[in-house]
């Protein structure tokens, strides 16, 4: 081969190289694949209020009668306070982009102590929790988090 040939292969290589580290960079960076907010456009909108009625209720009447030693969170995101073991990944999908109405903390070790599900419909409670998630409802089993049930009321006394 002559030097032009080896050049042309080397600067195509090159190419090549380049091509395929931006693809890399592009996949696994951050922003959106799809752009679905680079338009000046907006498809989405501010909700009106975080907790339905029920819900706030509920949270300001635990938050007001809780030991100043514990603290309440409303909507937790199951990968806040849980995440994956030994890189197995099956059981931590399930869960991962779901919630748990409340949870109680304790401040000092910032650790959950119990959660909490509202039902909203008290039809029959049956089971253990039929209302609660089962996927979920077993991973806090299996991690000693206990659960328990409440059927919303607008007063708590």
């Amino acid at each position: 081969m002559d030097a032009i040939t080896i050049a042309i292969i080397i600067i195509a290589s090159l190419l090549v190289i380049i091509g395929i580290v931006y693809l890399v960079k592009k996949f696994n960076s951050k922003e959106s694949i799809s752009g679905a907010f680079s338009s000046q456009t907006c498809d989405i909108k501010l909700k009106d209020q975080y907790l339905n009625n029920e819900e706030f209720y509920f949270y300001n009447f635990v938050r007001e009668h809780l030991d100043p030693e514990y603290y309440i969170l409303p909507k937790v995101g199951v990968d806040n306070i849980l995440e994956p073991q030994n890189n197995n990944l099956k059981q931590y999908n399930s869960i991962k982009q779901k919630y748990i109405d409340f949870i109680v903390f304790d401040v000092a070790t910032q650790k959950p102590l119990f959660a909490i599900d509202l039902v909203e419909h008290p039809m029959s409670v049956r089971g253990s929790n039929p209302y609660f998630d089962k996927d979920i409802s077993l991973a806090l089993q299996l991690v000693k988090i206990p659960i328990c049930t409440k059927i919303v009321d607008k007063y708590y006394i």
